[in-house]
């Protein structure tokens, strides 16, 4: 179980950021702190998607669309290069690191 902000005016979960002074921002009902079951999702599967998605809610204010990108976090990944431990081999070496990050 978590905690959640949960507004009964829209019937749903809302975000930290999308509660001021205590009431919701889409609504204006107060925000009730409550309890329930907790999901959790695997994003880094369809951050694509989500990230292209999130173009599509034009209602949305800029701010949330924006803390939303980078809640979703996507990451590329990197290349390292580091000595050779073998005498034998290249002074360098290169090798790509898939990273899973969500922010």
């Amino acid at each position: 179980m978590s905690r959640v902000n949960w507004c009964p005016g829209c019937a749903t979960v809302i975000a930290n950021e999308q509660v001021k002074d205590g009431t919701c921002e889409r609504s204006g009902d107060p925000v009730v702190v409550k309890r329930m079951p907790e999901w959790a999702f695997r994003i880094t599967r369809y951050s694509e998607e989500l990230l292209r998605d999130l173009d599509k809610l034009t209602a949305w204010p800029d701010r949330v669309t924006s803390m939303q990108k980078n809640w979703i976090g996507k990451s590329e990944g990197t290349t390292i290069r580091s000595p050779s431990t073998a005498a034998t081999r290249c002074s360098r070496s290169s090798r790509r690191v898939r990273t899973l990050s969500s922010a």
